[in-house]
């Protein structure tokens, strides 16, 4: 299977993002923090395992943007703080080896490249 493209991938980490943080709003995520990151973690894995690097990066600062605008500081304000720094360098983080693990897995498989095909006025040299 080849990765979804960057863009769209980027797309459906914001979308499924934003379901995870009512989710995690949901379950009590604004006195827990850690929930929401947890939640948006799992998004980000999801997102990454199937899109190109540019994708899972992009996914994944949103997913922080999400937590730390409306889960952590509330009414989507970002404050940059210790707190905040550690979420996004776990986001990214995560999204790089979870997409570094799935290109391996791929190139394995060998599911990314496309083989010739083969007719019968084909030469076999």
């Amino acid at each position: 299977m080849r990765p979804v493209p960057g863009d769209l991938g980027a797309a459906i980490g914001f979308g499924a993002g934003v379901l995870s943080t009512c989710a995690g709003a949901l379950l009590g995520a604004r006195d827990a923090p850690v929930i929401g990151l947890v939640l948006l973690g799992g998004t980000v894995v999801a997102v990454a395992a199937v899109t190109t690097y540019a994708g899972a990066v992009a996914a994944a600062v949103q997913c922080w943007g999400l937590w730390d605008g409306f889960l952590v500081n509330g009414l989507g304000q970002l404050k940059v703080d210790r707190g905040g720094w550690q979420g996004l360098v776990a986001l990214v983080g995560c999204a790089a080896v979870v997409c570094l693990v799935a290109g391996v897995i791929r190139s394995w498989s060998g599911s990314g490249t496309r083989r010739p095909v083969r007719t019968r006025w084909s030469s076999t040299a």
